[in-house]
């Protein structure tokens, strides 16, 4: 009978979930003081959703008294009730983790007072495409609709004064984001939850991290926007696509004809940001056998000079490496003009059942992101077909 009520409990739940949907109520991201931030512990939101399941371990559930507090704020405020709970995005930022990473050792927090909790898009900070200059928006409410200029005004020289200007207007489209439901995997030992060191929360929240930054690049990069994906890059109408490379390997002129596209359109530079015709976002992107490929390639046959020069990068710009990039693909674009939203704070659901044979407790991360492009001709990408 008691399993049998906890199922209705959750079916409950999710019906009232469906009907509310993923953003019926204000669902600003939670912002955390940095006392708040450095005290919360995933380890132990873990170990104490774990305990609630099980043994109701109470010395345990106290423990997590402050965290189990913040996710009933969460659902209080969003007025989406939830069967786990949840976790303030800030605490996947990738500055939290490196300081927890290096003070564990010293004994003590250490943080710098120019902090701020709102300038973290949060488990999106490990993404490549995020490092190499995309622009976050996180803490989204419902749908949201970006203007962008597709067409400029016309100007005229007048023969005489008498002369009519002719009537020319800009025209503008728009950018519109809805978040999209995604969910990230893993597993964790009971052994390992059970740990208190400051170093475990770390290891623990850089896998979570890892496995959504992997998904976020690959959505902006590849995203068929099909089955409830975001439309990426590879996806959008008017991204540049010139003709093929004559192999695997491009040429330096194959790949400065990709620049060439761009600069056409008016969206980036060729001269790179030292000379005023960049801002600091426009970037090159490939796997890493490609880009170890091209610094052993040489530009010409007598220069002596290779594609990849000696401070690493290809003409003026620098290269992001990611082994999530398709095999011979090359990208170049400027990265600000790809956006990554955010709706919300990550949902965590604890399963202490299915492997309960080897001692391994399964975790499932809810969260709503979608990705859109403000520019699509600042963007190219080729490869040898």
């Amino acid at each position: 009978e008691k399993a049998v009520e906890e199922a209705r409990g959750r079916i409950d739940i999710m019906e009232r979930q469906a009907k509310m949907g993923p953003h019926s109520e204000r669902v600003n991201d939670t912002k955390l003081t940095d006392k708040e931030e450095r005290r919360f512990s995933i380890v132990r939101l873990m170990d104490a959703m774990v305990s609630l399941k099980q043994d109701r371990n109470q010395k345990v559930i106290d423990a997590a008294g402050f965290e189990l507090e913040v996710s009933r704020e969460i659902e209080s405020r969003t007025g989406r009730p939830t069967g786990g709970a949840y976790v303030p995005r800030q605490i996947f930022n990738a500055e939290r983790r490196a300081l927890l990473a290096s003070v564990g050792s010293a004994g003590g927090y250490v943080v710098g007072e120019d902090f701020k909790a709102d300038q973290f898009i949060g488990m999106l900070r490990a993404s490549l495409a995020v490092r190499l200059g995309a622009t976050t928006l996180p803490g989204l409410v419902g749908d949201v609709y970006i203007p962008k200029q597709t067409g400029a005004a016309t100007h005229y020289w007048l023969a005489s004064e008498d002369t009519d200007v002719t009537s020319s207007d800009q025209t503008f489209g728009t950018v519109r984001l809805s978040p999209k439901h995604g969910a990230a995997h893993t597993r964790f030992s009971r052994q390992l939850l059970r740990q208190s060191a400051p170093a475990i929360d770390t290891l623990v929240t850089n896998d979570l991290t890892k496995v959504v930054s992997l998904a976020a690049d690959n959505a902006g990069l590849y995203g068929s926007g099909i089955g409830g994906s975001p439309t990426g890059l590879a996806y959008t109408t008017d991204v540049n696509d010139p003709t093929n490379f004559s192999a695997a390997i491009p040429t330096w002129a194959e790949l400065m004809v990709m620049l060439g596209e761009c600069a056409l359109d008016n969206t980036i530079g060729l001269g790179g940001a030292e000379d005023g015709q960049g801002n600091g976002t426009v970037a090159w992107l490939m796997e890493g056998q490609q880009y170890s490929n091209l610094m052993a390639k040489s530009k010409d046959a007598g220069s002596g000079m290779f594609i990849v020069d000696g401070s690493g990068r290809i003409g003026p710009y620098g290269v992001g490496v990611s082994n999530n990039i398709t095999t011979g693909d090359v990208w170049v674009g400027d990265w600000s003009q790809l956006l990554f939203a955010t709706w919300g704070d990550p949902e965590m659901i604890v399963n202490p059942y299915t492997s309960d044979l080897n001692g391994y407790i399964r975790m499932t991360l809810h969260h709503y992101m979608d990705i859109g492009v403000r520019q699509a001709k600042a963007f190219c990408i080729n490869n040898d077909g």
